[in-house]
This record gives C-alpha cells, structure tokens and sequence, in this order.
C-alpha cells in the first residue's frame, strides 16, 4: 500500500508539474490533488525537493533495470533514455528553469554514461584500452551527449527528436573508433 501511496504522489506531483512550475508547486497542491492527509505525504517526502529526486531515482532505477537486447544500436538505447523527457516535455522544462537544474542534470548524466559505457565497452573489444581509457572516452561522450540534450531542453525540445537522435547517434558511431584508436596509440 505504501508504494502505491508512493507512485500516486510522484504521478500527481509530475502532472502538477506538467502545468506549473516547480517553485510554484506546493505540498498542499499534492495532498489536494491526491486527496490525502500531509501527514502521509511526509510519511513519504522531507519536502517538494525530496519527491522530485525520488522521482528521478525511481525513473533511473527503471532505466537501468530495463531489458537490454545486445543487438540494441545506439540510437535506440539513446532514445530509450530520452523517453521520460520526451513523456514530461513541459514538466521537464519546469525543471529545467529551476534551481533544482542539478537533479534534471544528474539524471542525464547517470543514463548517459549507464548506456554509453555499454557500447563504448562493444567497440573496444580486440583493443588492449585501460578502464582508465575506456571511462575517459565514456565520460567525453557523457559530457557532449548530456550538453547537446540540455541545449535541446533550453531550445524548448522543439520537434525533430527523431533527427536530433539519430545525428547524436552518428556521429557517436562515427567517431568512436577513432576515440580508441587514439588512446591505443597514446599507450604505445
């Protein structure tokens, strides 16, 4: 019953979301909203700021628990990690002009680097990389695909997803080997 309790405010607080902006939400909204009583809400929550990261560790958790096929390519495993955005598009961009960016920010960053070091970790089979290599090319790619996402949430995630994905897509495909090459050469 508890986690029930739980996914109805987090549904609530997202809808809520979808509509306002994140400062202008409060605990009231969601007891009304979900018609319970705030003692059950804090039985759950310290506060709005602590229902927004539990909102995104569970969404991270799913994420990282979801079924991985080996012949998933990069774009499709891109555009699996860019599904809850693409779900809260407004809700999102309440968070994002927010002082509470940093947890949107995170989010992106932990599911990034989840599903680059996956392919990253593909390609450089064969190749004699370093864990300290293969976390370096991860974490470049982390940084250019989580900057290229927020400009697109700051860009109000204009229509052309499906473009934008796959451009993100090739040119990661494009460019990997030469990642590890070079650092292969670095080595040598």
């Amino acid at each position: 019953m508890a986690k029930q309790t739980q996914k109805f405010i987090m549904n609530t607080f997202m809808q809520l979301l979808e509509n306002e902006s994140l400062d202008k939400i409060t605990v009231r909204d969601i007891v009304e909203e979900c018609e319970i009583n705030r003692n059950t809400f804090y039985y759950h929550y310290s506060d709005i700021y602590d229902l927004l990261d539990d909102v995104f560790r569970v969404e991270t958790e799913r994420f990282m628990s979801g079924d991985i096929d080996e012949n998933t390519t990069f774009g499709e495993e891109y555009e699996r990690a860019a599904q809850f955005v693409l779900k809260y598009r407004r809700a999102i961009l309440h968070i994002y002009d927010s002082k509470k960016r940093d947890v949107l920010e995170n989010y992106l960053e932990t599911l990034s680097f989840s599903f680059i070091s996956r392919f990253v970790k593909k390609e450089a089979q064969g190749y004699k990389l370093s864990e300290e290599d293969i976390d370096y090319i991860t974490g470049f790619y982390t940084h250019a695909i989580v900057g290229n996402t927020l400009e697109w949430i700051k860009r109000k995630l204009p229509s052309g997803q499906e473009k934008f994905i796959a451009r993100t897509a090739g040119t990661f495909n494009a460019t990997v080997k030469d990642m590890i090459e070079q650092c292969v050469q670095e080595r040598r």
